[in-house]
């Protein structure tokens, strides 16, 4: 298998917002490997020493491995989480950074299909990592050819949808208040709309609504701006994934088998408007933050003549709005990134 021929491009945007769904119907397509949220490229871009790299690359994806849900099942499902020697053969030291991470991404089975792939016949990977929205340039830098597919989604929606998914017990931790929600999406949003300016060429707007609407002529889209063909085949993930559950459906977390039972159903746009159930409040806070980002972005407000938010409102959305200036766009936001993965994830 010839790496250097292999594209690798990125799944960027907010979470909650379609991205691991498009990334599971992607990931059908015979020639395109899906890696889930794996942020291994910032921690080790900027070393030469593949010895090193090697290293924290482990240390990393021991970690990881301690994280996932995965570990609660039987050694007989899931043998191979790494593919060993593919993975050792990244670390050739004549290797260029690129080639790299191309064989880093196909020796780590992340995905639940992974292992039983023909990964000779890959010409693209798709990796998912919403945090990179903000790092395009660096991921160009490794990647000259990469292509972003970009995911936006309604922000009343976006944090609707948090609402729904959070575990029992644990709703007021996972619900988190509607501006720390509606501060991050204008984070995103921002920087979506800079990279649409920026790389036109380079990057495709998904915008959740639409594909729920028509998510065949979505897909088709986005494989010809991939420069793939189409396959119907695609269509079959949802099946895969009732498979996957039926077998595993005793090891999975409650929030992990909500998930999952979301996926294993067709693309469907019944719950597009379901965030009309919130509360006017909380509808007006959102989309007074987020206004000006949600007329661009051509989404109709309820409350266009919304008035200012009170006080404690306002307090709330500059503490978000500074906390995450710190994460995402500061000068240090990359280095806290990276010692969270390696030391706290």
């Amino acid at each position: 298998m010839d790496f250097s021929k292999v594209k690798y491009n990125f799944i960027l945007g907010h979470g909650r917002g379609g991205t691991t769904l498009l990334l599971y119907i992607l990931n059908s397509h015979p020639n395109i490997y899906g890696i889930p949220e794996i942020k291994n490229i910032l921690l080790l871009k900027n070393s030469s020493d593949s010895k090193k790299n090697k290293e924290i690359a482990l240390k990393y994806l021991k970690r990881l491995e301690r994280r996932t849900f995965l570990n609660n099942f039987p050694d007989t499902y899931w043998a191979k989480k790494i593919d060993e020697d593919l993975f050792n053969s990244a670390f050739d030291e004549n290797l260029d950074k690129r080639e790299m991470f191309i064989r880093m991404a196909l020796s780590i089975n992340k995905v639940y299909d992974a292992p039983k792939r023909d990964k000779s016949i890959i010409t693209h990977i798709i990796h998912k990592v919403p945090y990179y929205t903000f790092c395009a340039k660096k991921l160009l830098e490794i990647f000259p050819e990469t292509k972003f597919i970009i995911n936006i989604r309604d922000p009343r929606a976006q944090s609707y949808s948090y609402i729904k998914r959070a575990p029992s017990g644990r709703f007021l931790y996972a619900r988190m208040r509607h501006e720390g929600k509606a501060v991050m999406w204008n984070f995103y949003a921002n920087e979506t709309l800079k990279l649409l300016q920026e790389y036109p060429d380079k990057c495709y707007l998904f915008q959740y609504e639409k594909f729920v609407e028509n998510p065949t002529h979505t897909i088709q889209e986005i494989l010809k701006f991939l420069g793939l063909t189409y396959n119907e085949k695609i269509w079959d993930y949802h099946m895969r994934v009732k498979e996957f559950i039926e077998e595993t459906k005793f090891y999975l977390t409650e929030n992990k088998l909500k998930k999952y039972i979301a996926l294993s159903k067709p693309v469907s746009s019944e719950f597009k408007e379901d965030w009309k159930k919130m509360s006017p409040k909380d509808i007006q806070i959102i989309e007074s933050i987020c206004k000006n980002n949600m007329i661009q972005l051509n989404y109709t407000l309820m409350y266009p003549n919304i008035q200012q938010m009170n006080i404690l409102s306002k307090l709330r959305k500059k503490i978000f709005h500074l906390w995450y200036w710190l994460v995402f766009k500061s000068p240090l936001a990359t280095k806290i990134h990276n010692i969270y993965q390696l030391y706290f994830f």
